[in-house]
């Protein structure tokens, strides 16, 4: 199966937020020290911001 934007569409789960995840206005402070994709070869999985919210 090749991904696209429509297979990712299809697969993506639903996540509700929850407490410690953080905010959009803590996201935005966090957001810039967080390291850029390289932009070559595959998407970046899992996006950073859930990756942080893990942590």
């Amino acid at each position: 199966m090749a991904w696209n934007e429509t297979t990712w569409e299809q697969h993506r789960r639903p996540m509700d937020r929850i407490e410690t995840e953080l905010a959009d206005e803590e996201w935005a402070l966090v957001e810039p020290l967080s390291p850029a994709a390289l932009g070559k070869g595959r998407r970046r999985e899992p996006d950073m911001r859930i990756a942080i919210n893990a942590m």
